[in-house]
């Protein structure tokens, strides 16, 4: 479970609506480029991103925010 990181964002709201989607709860500030990631998710988490915009792996295990970051979040379902 990632708890709080704290890098510069090239869209933060971009940004934040990604990480809501991932964490399933409100942010309104969170990550950045630059930074892979691996992060344990509940198995709605690629759902929420396809939702919201975002492109996710069909297996669900990978997303990118390619307007706020350039980083691979790897999702891992709890």
């Amino acid at each position: 479970m990632i708890t709080a990181v704290k890098l510069q964002s090239n869209n933060a709201e971009s940004t934040a609506r990604f990480w809501s989607a991932v964490l399933d709860v409100q942010v309104w500030q969170m990550i950045s480029r630059y930074v892979d990631l691996t992060g344990e998710v509940d198995v709605g988490a690629a759902d929420r991103l396809r939702e919201n915009g975002f492109e996710a792996a069909v297996d669900g295990s990978q997303a990118v925010d390619v307007n706020g970051c350039d980083n691979t979040v790897f999702l891992v379902q709890t």
